[in-house]
């Protein structure tokens, strides 16, 4: 065999069978940030990411960023997701040399872009981080930046589920917060035609449509007043002008790629099995220092899962598509390879074939699923204990108990995640 055969031999070897796969890669931060190891976590992402010409930089950093945002970093999490945000806009050009790799090898060649429903996940994400600190108008500006992906999905005619119920709804939450009423029902509304099943809606809709004038609106989605509306409320509230307090906990892993087993070339999305299913919060409520509790637990608000499931089975056909183009391509160039040398022509075929692999790239720390509880509460300083309850209800875990202060009339914001596994 020739200097120059021997030569092409070995780069495609190299570049096909020699990288180690992306799950490979990510699996040891993983396991530090499942048994709150933060900091083991942060520093084996941040090697990661912080190679600017990894083909999945993105995905580095989104891990990066969640890590952060889990363990407390609020800040240094907003800059990660900052720099996730643009790098993901502009890997939406890719170059024709990168497509070629893909198609002689497997997607994992390409420079990993990332969903439409996690690029909208970045700002809200992210966006989470400013209500952390208390920052609404930064808030408020990732809130803008969805509506921009938005609108810009849907000229590309991309599935609702895939425009993000849970961007959607922090957007309503945000206007609710400084009270524009007519902003919040048109995001409430949204949220509703593109996830009508969550729990939350009807009660918010309902509610907020009376204070933006939307009643008939309203009725054309086939809702109504109820006494749902009051789903928030205290009664210790009546007499005094309370504020609200807003917890979101983003529970466990979601759907984690694997191969499929039928068609290992095609990825499958499998549910990841999470303990924890729901939080459920205790504080003292009584203003004259009685010994009555108030316990209230999380409803799911989002099921970011069956949003990253549907977006990969959606996408399945197109899939299926190029890899039948690159399985034509393939064929072609072995058969001039063929040609000249039959040996070579035979390995080099079962080269690139052995790196048609599915691609498992994701954004692996994306939750199961977002949960939320809404509820009045006095001025004051507070302090709430999360527990952690499993699929029975039976209490499985205790957190750090959670300081927050309320102000009358605003709504006060604590975020908690537990990858729980």
């Amino acid at each position: 065999m020739s200097i120059s055969k021997s030569f092409f031999l070995l780069v495609f070897s190299f570049l096909f069978l020699s990288c180690a796969t992306y799950r490979s890669e990510v699996r040891p931060g993983l396991e530090m940030a499942s048994n709150s190891q933060w900091d083991g976590a942060i520093d084996h992402f941040k090697k990661l990411s912080d190679n600017e010409k990894s083909k999945d930089r993105l995905a580095y950093l989104l891990e990066l960023a969640t890590v952060l945002q889990a363990s407390g970093r609020y800040r240094e999490s907003s800059e990660v997701f900052k720099k996730a945000n643009q790098l993901s806009e502009e890997l939406d050009y890719l170059s024709l040399s990168k497509v070629g790799l893909a198609t002689l090898g497997g997607e994992e060649m390409v420079q990993y872009k990332g969903e439409s429903f996690e690029k909208i996940m970045i700002n809200a994400m992210n966006a989470l981080n400013f209500l952390s600190l208390g920052e609404k108008d930064s808030a408020f500006v990732e809130i803008r930046k969805i509506d921009e992906k938005v609108v810009r999905f849907r000229r590309e005619n991309r599935e609702d589920y895939e425009l993000n119920f849970f961007g959607l709804y922090l957007s309503g939450l945000l206007y609710e917060s400084i009270q524009s009423w007519d902003d919040a029902y048109i995001s409430y509304e949204r949220a509703y035609l593109v996830y009508p099943q969550s729990y939350f809606l009807p009660y918010d809709l309902t509610r907020v449509a009376t204070k933006a004038k939307r009643e008939l609106t309203l009725s054309k989605l086939g809702l109504k007043k109820t006494e749902s509306q009051d789903l928030y409320s205290n009664p210790l509230c009546k007499k005094i002008k309370c504020g609200e307090f807003v917890f979101i906990f983003l529970q466990g892993l979601g759907a984690q790629k694997i191969p499929d087993p039928l068609q290992p070339r095609y990825p499958l999305l499998v549910e990841s099995k999470n303990l924890i299913q729901s939080i459920q919060i205790q504080f003292n409520e009584d203003l004259k220092r009685s010994t009555q509790k108030k316990k209230l637990v999380t409803h799911s608000l989002y099921n970011v899962s069956e949003a990253a499931i549907h977006t990969l089975n959606a996408d399945r056909a197109s899939l299926i598509a190029r890899r039948f183009g690159s399985f034509v391509a393939k064929e072609v160039v072995a058969e001039q390879i063929r040609q000249k040398d039959e040996a070579l022509g035979l390995i080099s075929l079962l080269i690139m074939h052995l790196s048609d692999r599915a691609d498992l790239r994701q954004w692996s720390f994306l939750p199961h699923s977002v949960q939320m509880i809404r509820y009045q509460l006095p001025p004051g300083e507070w302090v709430f204990q999360p527990t952690g309850l499993d699929s029975s209800g039976n209490q499985v875990k205790n957190y750090e108990p959670l300081k927050l202060k309320i102000y009358p009339g605003q709504m006060s914001f604590k975020v908690l995640r537990d990858f729980n596994q």
